[in-house]
């Protein structure tokens, strides 16, 4: 018999394969393994392992949908495997079916409860499902199974953060960084965390590193601002030299303008542009609102260039007082959409609250300005001006701005109030005593706050102090930003017993929950913009310090225009005088709250005497570009 004759085709068996297939994956040669795996299933449709395999090269190339088929046929053939029931369950949940992955991962938890992956994933799905508690539970389990189960310890401290339990937040983030020093979002999610939970020092000691690091975007820069404005013994000038310092580093990030200027006619309708991302659910809705809604619509055509992702029922209460409304993110889009509409007045209404700020460090309109509803300075290169009066900016404290102020008489700030309940009766009148209320985020109560505060509870005998900002911790008796609250009053001489604590709460609960405190007290340096407004709307006066600073003297700003400037103390002692003499003298009390609602609706607050002013300013600034240009020529 010949040589040529004894040459069979040799056939490999399934195992062979899929081992060869395996040492492929090793390579990262995924294409070649898929190949090998597919004949080894043609040898042996039901070989468990081959199954197994394919899913997970499958996986491995995201394509999640058919390695859940793959496992789903392995898990059929192999029931008490857990591990392949992870896997199943790991597929669904990338793939977005998170309420088949659950039973399935429940299931594996319970065949292998050892296996820190497992309650990984299920914790995973349960968050998706919005199963929150437990999914919390799930974490932590997986946590006390692998202490260095790095992803757990990551999603644990940001559901944390997510969720308003700050505090709790704060421990699997650290633990977090120090498997995964590099990770520099984690590290900035970490200093927000912080900052959550007032610890000013630790978060910009995270947001400095991070900054010199060369590598975090303008907009978490702009983060590092917003909590300086919140530190005691920050000055206009540093806070100015701040803000300066995030426009030099920006300026390489600001997309070039693509367009020239023309058509210096000074008395022509003018293209007004407003870049902002806060038509959408937040305070800062309530305060640009009227920027649309009470504009000269034969002087000015408004366009708004909504940068927010979100798109809710503020934005669709929002869209109709507009012009032109244009839905964009990416800055360059931004940038075209207002070089195509010729914008003649660009204006900032999210400052550094916003992500978009580094457009203007570009000229993309002859004139660019800022509405402070950040209350400061933006640093930007090419923002000529600033919205501002002489409540924040007394004459004498124009250079805590890089823009040059323009100070509108009726005040810079307009509100547009939220559909509201009923004011109900003084609540010291059914009580017997003056409750007194805190409503700000911690990173506004400071030691002098506190101290503050405390003298006004001691001045006044039987009062009591409802403290309330939106988190959920506070609603927890045991969580320790209650009990940092508690213990900062009690060491300043204030019984636990006197305090009551509200946390998060719809828009409706919240303002429903100003019918039960009579005398709002402010925080400084940081002063409250929207919880006075709020409380002033609901017939509850605000007791504040006014300060050297913008940020300090917002609450002054409204008050004074309300008719209540008095209640705008020049000191600590007069702060306190002023509260106590409020509360001594409820009669007066409830004779105020019953007509503080018709007294703010009859202020430049919202009477839209502001944007009259705002647009008139526009057009004074429009005139002095007009003028410059038909000079040049």
């Amino acid at each position: 018999m010949s040589a040529q004759a004894l040459t069979w085709p040799i056939v490999r068996p399934a195992e062979t394969l899929r081992a060869e297939a395996v040492a492929l994956v090793e390579h990262g040669n995924l294409g070649a393994a898929e190949e090998l795996l597919r004949r080894a299933l043609e040898h042996e449709p039901n070989g468990v392992e081959c199954l197994r395999e394919f899913g997970l090269v499958l996986a491995a190339n995201d394509r999640w949908a058919e390695a859940g088929e793959y496992f789903r046929r392995a898990a059929r053939l192999s029931p008490g495997d857990a591990n392949l029931m992870g896997e199943l369950g790991r597929a669904l949940l990338k793939n977005g079916d998170n309420a088949a992955a659950v039973p399935i991962l429940r299931a594996a938890c319970q065949l292998s409860p050892r296996d820190a992956r497992l309650f990984y994933r299920l914790g995973l799905a349960l968050w998706e499902l919005g199963e929150k508690r437990e999914a919390f539970d799930q974490l932590s389990r997986c946590i006390e199974l692998d202490a260095s189960f790095a992803p757990a310890l990551r999603h644990l401290g940001e559901w944390r953060q997510e969720t308003g339990h700050s505090h709790r937040a704060l421990e699997p983030l650290r633990r977090y960084l120090q498997l995964r020093p590099g990770d520099l979002v984690a590290k900035a999610l970490l200093a927000n965390v912080h900052w959550s939970c007032g610890e000013l020092e630790n978060c910009l000691t995270l947001t400095r590193e991070l900054i010199d690091t060369g590598s975090v975007p303008p907009a978490f820069h702009s983060t590092h601002l917003c909590v300086l404005w919140h530190r005691q013994g920050e000055t206009a000038g540093s806070l100015r030299a701040a803000a300066a310092e995030w426009g030099r580093v920006a300026r390489a990030d600001a997309p070039p303008s693509p367009r020239s200027f023309d058509d210096p006619n000074p008395e022509r309708k003018l293209r007004v542009g407003y870049v902002t991302q806060e038509f959408a659910a937040g305070s800062g809705f309530h305060f640009i609102l009227p920027f649309l809604r009470d504009h000269d619509v034969n002087q000015f055509e408004v366009f708004v260039y909504h940068t927010n992702v979100a798109s809710d029922r503020w934005t669709r209460r929002a869209r109709p007082w507009a012009d032109h409304w244009r839905a964009l993110q990416a800055h360059a889009d931004v940038a075209a959409a207002i070089a195509a509409d010729r914008i003649d007045i660009l204006v900032d209404l999210s400052n550094h609250y916003g992500s978009h700020l580094v457009l203007f460090q570009d000229r993309h309109a002859p004139v660019q300005l800022t509405f402070p509803d950040y209350p400061g300075t933006t640093g930007a290169a090419h923002i000529d001006y600033v919205l501002t009066d002489d409540w924040v900016c007394p004459p004498g404290f124009e250079d805590q701005y890089t823009e040059e102020p323009l100070k509108l008489g009726s005040g810079y700030l307009p509100y547009a109030p939220p559909a509201s309940p009923r004011i109900k009766p003084l609540p010291a009148l059914r009580n017997g005593f003056v409750t007194f209320a805190l409503l700000q985020r911690p990173a506004k109560m400071n030691g002098a706050v506190w101290d503050a505060v405390a003298r006004v509870l001691q001045a006044v005998p039987g009062s009591s102090l409802l403290i309330h900002y939106h988190a959920e911790e506070l609603d927890d008796s045991e969580s320790p930003v209650r009990r940092r609250f508690a213990g900062e009053l009690e060491s300043r001489g204030v019984s636990a017993n006197r305090l009551r604590f509200r946390g998060r709460a719809s828009l409706a609960d919240h303002l429903a929950l100003f019918g039960e405190f009579d005398i709002a007290l402010d925080t400084f340096p940081y002063n409250g913009q929207t919880t006075t407004c709020e409380c002033l709307w609901m017939g509850v006066p605000v007791v504040t310090l006014r300060d050297e600073i913008h940020a300090g003297r917002v609450a002054y700003e409204i008050l004074d225009r309300v008719g209540l400037g008095h209640l705008a103390a020049g000191s600590v002692d007069e702060y306190v005088s002023i509260a106590a003499a409020l509360a001594a003298d409820t009669a007066a009390l409830a004779k105020l709250r019953r007509k503080l609602r018709s007294m703010v609706r009859r202020s430049p607050l919202v009477d839209g005497s502001v944007v009259k002013g705002i647009e008139n300013a526009y057009r004074e600034v429009w005139r002095k570009w007009c003028q410059r240009q038909n000079v040049r020529k």
